[in-house]
């Protein structure tokens, strides 16, 4: 199955590269809870998501647990394919890998996704832009990506350190602090499921780490919502390169199994068809 879902995104993403588009490669994780099962040896603790959703403080009721609920579960990693317009096509599912932190075969997150990066990712080489989400942000990643040339658009961390223009070490929301945005525009926020005012900004900088490679910091604000930090290597000199790389993180919403072939309905070629939920660039697919 691993092997089949490969062959199909990665002749997709050649398919792109012969028509001049660029593939978006989206990495997610998270965990698998099985918070009833002790059966699986292979089983580790995971924080529940589930739980931190339903202990959230809830006027007039109780006061929920101050520390984190780990339950069994396993450990997954994923990237997701997809076009940068709706007329490239539905996202695809590239590979997906399951781990766990205990037993004799247990594993780092950063080890998984970077045996996932060598032995998949790799070969696309600039024909896609890896998209990836807070949890990935960090020198380590930052490192890794940069050492293999890759492109991509890292979410960052507002409390994390770069240098900025003039060579003064700040974080990353005090160098965008006072500074308006570029433009303004309309755009979809799939969280709030509504359209909204936001404003954007691109500023030159630098890692701490990597002090020789130029970056770009793209800042997107909206009402009503903590601003979004996007680091990248790619040049950004308009207001149209910034909205490019922020509305491929900021409009993208995780994809889920909206609904399958039903009784008496037949699948397509052979394989399950499956109805997939996603906004991305600011349009509901």
């Amino acid at each position: 199955m691993e092997d089949e879902l490969w062959q199909r995104a990665n002749h997709q993403v050649q398919t792109w590269q012969e028509q001049g588009e660029d593939a978006l490669a989206i990495w997610d994780s998270s965990e698998w809870e099985k918070p009833e099962s002790l059966a699986s040896e292979d089983l580790c603790a995971v924080r529940s998501s589930k739980a931190k959703r339903l202990t959230h403080i809830k006027p007039g009721y109780y006061n929920p647990p101050g520390r984190p609920i780990f339950v069994p579960g396993l450990h997954w990693l994923a990237v997701i394919v997809i076009g940068r317009s709706v007329q490239l096509g539905p996202p695809m599912l590239a590979t997906m890998r399951w781990w766990s932190s205990r037993g004799a075969r247990a594993s780092f997150t950063r080890d998984e996704e970077g045996k996932l990066l060598v032995e998949r990712l790799l070969g696309w080489g600039r024909a896609v832009v890896h998209i990836f989400d807070q949890g990935f942000a960090g020198a380590f990643w930052l490192g890794v990506l940069l050492a293999f040339g890759l492109r991509f658009v890292l979410r960052w961390r507002g409390d994390y350190q770069l240098y900025d223009a003039q060579g003064n070490r700040r974080k990353a929301w005090r160098i965008a602090f006072g500074k308006r945005g570029w433009s303004e525009r309309t755009i979809w926020d799939s969280r709030r499921a509504q359209w909204v005012h936001g404003s954007v900004l691109a500023l030159p900088v630098t890692h701490p780490d990597h002090r020789e490679t130029p970056l770009w910091l793209v800042v997107c604000r909206s009402k009503g919502r903590t601003p979004w930090y996007l680091l990248t290597a790619e040049p950004i000199t308009t207001d149209e390169d910034a909205w490019r790389f922020d509305k491929s993180e900021l409009a993208f919403q995780s994809p889920r199994l909206w609904r399958g072939p039903g009784k008496g309905e037949a699948a397509h070629d052979g394989h399950v068809g499956l109805r997939v939920s996603l906004a991305c660039a600011g349009t509901p697919l």
